[in-house]
């Protein structure tokens, strides 16, 4: 769900825009799309990156390493074990988890410029790092058309620019 708004000079043509580029960068990432790069990725275990997709696993890499493993990438399968990518919901057994979370450990990838390989039974999702930059996609839109006035909502990242058209702050409840 995304909810995009643009005041000001050449406004529709920033929206537009960055419509565009998050239909794009969706198309890329969706797990939830066969025909993705992380789909495609997620079901032959490696792949070619595309420009986007390569900075978004080198930033993810670097937040798991930051992180001390908080942040992984490689959580996909349990993730659709206890039925979040699906909607269907379940608690999975202790031991569907434990043979999970061997699998899991970004570790295991190996990342050699635009090269990506998954360990043994791994998927990725990017979803955890994909809606901020799309954002930040977004933003640059807004910044290089010239949009003096704006907001992003990538459900859940809020991105503002400017004051709301009567000239109030913007408001964001968290």
């Amino acid at each position: 769900y995304m909810t995009i708004s643009t005041y000001g000079d050449r406004c529709e043509e920033a929206l537009e825009a960055a419509v565009s580029e998050i239909e794009r960068l969706d198309a890329l990432l969706s797990v939830g799309n066969a025909d993705s790069e992380i789909s495609r990725i997620n079901a032959g275990g490696s792949g070619t990156l595309s420009a986007d997709t390569q900075i978004m696993v080198e930033q993810a890499l670097e937040i798991w390493r930051t992180t001390g493993g908080a942040f992984d990438i490689t959580v996909y399968p349990i993730m659709q074990a206890w039925g979040f990518t699906t909607g269907d919901y379940k608690v999975p057994s202790k031991s569907e988890l434990q043979a999970l979370l061997e699998m899991a450990g970004s570790e295991k990838l190996t990342l050699d410029g635009f090269e990506l390989t998954l360990g043994a039974g791994q998927r990725i999702d990017l979803g955890g790092i994909a809606k901020g930059y799309t954002s930040d996609r977004a933003e640059a839109i807004f910044r290089a058309v010239g949009v003096e006035s704006g907001s992003i909502s990538l459900g859940g990242n809020v991105y503002v620019q400017g004051s709301k058209p009567d000239g109030s702050p913007w408001r964001v409840a968290v």
